[in-house]
């Protein structure tokens, strides 16, 4: 602050011959202007690639520097003979996208404070899947499928489910073949088999579907029966 004012007030004891006043002087204040300059990576890669800071802070050889990061990211280091540097990791930065980064300089002694903002772009790899199955399947049998990851990923974790059922998946390869069962109370008609990536850095979560037709045997058989036994009275 460039300056402040201190109030004097006077309250005089109950009884007293004198009334209560107050006196207001404004003080200057001095101060050393502190600068701080700072380079940090402005585009990294969702938890593959930290973020790296350094820069220059004037005033005493040693001093605080704070590093806030939008999402609960904050950093303290110190200033060595007035230069800092330090990373931070991105993988707990949920989700990945543009944040904003404030680098501060917290006030020592007769030097002010003083810090700058910006913004940091964290990306991430969409993983698309590719699924090949037959198009028809029957109630109670399992469903096989090959699929196939278009970004070769490891230790990547799918979830693929249908009518209920979920089969869980940690993948080391791009390639995978998988049965899924199915219930014999499964209905008869269309249904979904639900493709559902797991978030890990560097990939961002998804869920795909794909069609397929479920016959339901005793939903055909036993009407076609009860349809044929009338036919017969």
């Amino acid at each position: 602050m460039n300056s402040v004012n201190l109030t004097a007030i006077y309250n005089p004891p109950l009884g007293g011959n004198y009334l209560p006043s107050e006196a207001t002087v404004q003080i200057n204040v001095a101060f050393n202007t502190t600068s701080l300059t700072a380079n940090y990576t402005n585009h990294v890669m969702w938890g593959g690639e930290p973020i790296n800071v350094s820069g220059y802070v004037s005033g005493p050889p040693i001093r605080q520097v704070i590093i806030s990061i939008d999402g609960g990211v904050n950093v303290s280091t110190y200033t060595v003979n007035n230069e800092f540097s330090t990373t931070i990791s991105t993988g707990n930065m949920t989700p990945p996208g543009n944040y904003s980064i404030t680098i501060y300089a917290p006030p020592v002694g007769p030097y002010s404070p003083a810090y700058m903002v910006g913004s940091v772009s964290v990306s991430s790899v969409v993983e698309n899947v590719t699924i090949i199955t037959n198009y028809l399947a029957i109630a109670g049998l399992p469903i096989t499928l090959r699929g196939a990851l278009w970004v070769p990923v490891g230790n990547l974790s799918l979830s693929l489910s249908v009518g209920g059922e979920t089969v869980r998946l940690d993948l080391n390869g791009p390639n995978f073949t998988v049965s899924i069962p199915t219930s014999p109370l499964l209905s008869m008609g269309r249904h979904y088999i639900i493709v559902s990536v797991s978030p890990s850095p560097p990939v961002m979560g998804a869920v795909y579907t794909y069609d397929v037709f479920v016959v339901n045997i005793p939903e055909v058989v036993i009407p076609m029966a009860i349809a044929w036994c009338y036919s017969w009275r």
